[in-house]
């Protein structure tokens, strides 16, 4: 129960997780491809996490 209203306020800890590994993923890219991601994330509005 306590987790439903945290996750009301924070949003869901799911997504938080899958976003923590999206970045460590494109920090891990060569530069070229992580310069793309990043500059795909900017230009969605920070949407980069697509499944």
């Amino acid at each position: 129960m306590a987790a439903k209203w945290i996750e009301t306020i924070t949003g869901s800890l799911e997504q938080k997780k899958q976003y923590r590994q999206y970045k460590a993923r494109v920090e891990a890219m060569p530069a070229p491809y992580a310069d793309v991601a990043k500059a795909v994330a900017e230009a969605t509005g920070g949407e980069g996490v697509s499944r």
